[in-house]
């Protein structure tokens, strides 16, 4: 069975609300392996930081995990695939989207994260990089829309913590939709897809094309 998850975000301190909780309760079975993949591989105290809050969120609803892994720099690519391979649950963390893909690509993860049975949960940039192609804007580089493959478990793509009051994102999600439909979801968001049928929990919407 393959079960992925696309959250858009979570409560950084209170951690997994709502329908997910039940959810993740249902799915994850006790006593599971789970690796977490970094979004940035090199900057570790970002990534232990995120990865012990992780843990700790996990545990809050009481589930516990057997093995826990962390997939970054200071692993090899061949730790990080048999790591994988073992694992019940991916989590693709929250961050740099496009650095996280690199990364993916540069361990030769792609193939694995798509062919395996068994759990895949992304966040944030870890959802973005779970569709087959990826576009979003990033002033910061330099780049009006940045494009590439991600690693294709899914089709839909979501654009993480819509915010209709912020008019930068409005401008910024009518952009990016010229090249990819959208699904924009608020943070405490999410979509489920089991054996490729898809559902999407709280509130949402579509934004198609415009130009």
């Amino acid at each position: 069975m393959k079960i992925e998850y696309l959250l858009s975000g979570f409560d950084k301190n209170v951690g997994f609300t709502g329908e997910v909780v039940s959810l993740f309760q249902q799915d994850i079975k006790d006593n599971s392996t789970i690796t977490f993949i970094a979004s940035s591989f090199g900057n570790y105290e970002k990534t232990d930081k995120h990865y012990n809050n992780l843990i700790k969120f996990f545990k809050d609803i009481n589930i516990n995990f057997k093995n826990v892994y962390l997939i970054d720099n200071r692993i090899t690519k061949d730790a990080a695939q048999k790591y994988i391979l073992e694992s019940d649950v991916v989590f693709l963390m929250g961050g740099d989207p496009e650095k996280e893909m690199m990364s993916i690509k540069e361990y030769d993860l792609v193939d694995i994260l798509r062919e395996r049975c068994g759990l895949t949960i992304g966040v944030s940039a870890g959802s973005m990089n779970m569709a087959s192609y990826v576009c979003y804007l990033d002033e910061e580089k330099g780049i009006d829309i940045l494009e590439y493959g991600g690693i294709g478990l899914t089709n839909l793509y979501i654009y993480p913590h819509l915010d209709l009051t912020n008019i930068d994102y409005i401008k910024e999600i009518f952009d990016v939709s010229k090249k990819k439909d959208l699904i924009l979801l608020p943070d405490n968001s999410f979509i489920r897809i089991e054996n490729g049928k898809e559902k999407i929990y709280g509130e949402h919407y579509y934004l198609r094309g415009v130009e």
